[in-house]
């Protein structure tokens, strides 16, 4: 099955009696949304990424410098893989310093759901939409977006083949090209404006690769 029929698939479940809402983030059931997975595409598989600790040991989360964390994973399903990353967050949405293994087991779950987005199942969710457009319905809502993403100053950058090979800007540069509206462009990149600063300490040619890829959809977005 291709990308696109598995998208078409997905993308028009509905999840809106799935979510939770805690101060101003939403979140989705994440067996929910694998037993949603599972129903439609039994074969599925997610896998989390470890890493070497200064301890010596090996965890499920990327720390930084500044004692912060992040957590990803990839998930295949119809042997088509999507990765995506998610820093360890408290309720407020603020990256938790030295996190504990609740904190860790839990944003795992919170990428897990992120990146089903990626292949459709509550995309919506993260682009700022209220519902799943169906084949036959046109999804209407006014937002009041800001945009942002015009008044950021980054050089123009070429991602070479490193950059674009990394498994973050992978992540980030596929959920970019996904979405079809300037609104919902610019309220993605606001929400992700913290998850940048933190990357850009420790990637910073990751970073301006994607911020280069926001604004090269923002100009197509805009023709």
């Amino acid at each position: 099955m291709s990308s696109e029929n598995i998208w078409k698939t997905l993308s028009a479940v509905d999840c809106n009696d799935k979510t939770e809402k805690k101060g101003n983030l939403t979140y989705l059931s994440w067996a929910w949304a694998w037993g949603i997975v599972q129903d439609h595409f039994p074969d599925s598989e997610y896998h989390f990424a470890q890493f070497d600790h200064p301890s010596g040991l090996t965890t499920d989360a990327m720390y930084y410098p500044d004692g912060t964390a992040s957590v990803h994973v990839t998930v295949t399903i119809e042997g088509i893989d999507r990765r995506m990353w998610l820093p360890v967050m408290d309720y407020k949405n603020k990256a938790i310093d030295s996190p504990s293994s609740r904190d860790i087991s839990d944003a795992k779950m919170r990428c897990l759901t992120k990146c089903l987005a990626m292949f459709g199942l509550g995309h919506y969710i993260y682009a700022g939409e209220d519902i799943p457009s169906g084949p036959s319905e046109t999804v209407k809502k006014k937002t009041k977006a800001k945009a942002e993403i015009e008044e950021i100053d980054v050089p123009e950058v070429k991602p070479n083949g490193k950059v674009r090979d990394h498994g973050v800007f992978i992540a980030h540069d596929t959920v970019i090209q996904a979405i079809n509206r300037k609104e919902d462009l610019q309220k993605h990149f606001k929400s992700n404006k913290e998850e940048l600063a933190k990357l850009k300490q420790s990637h910073p040619d990751v970073t301006e690769a994607i911020v280069a890829s926001f604004k090269a959809r923002l100009a197509t977005l805009n023709k």
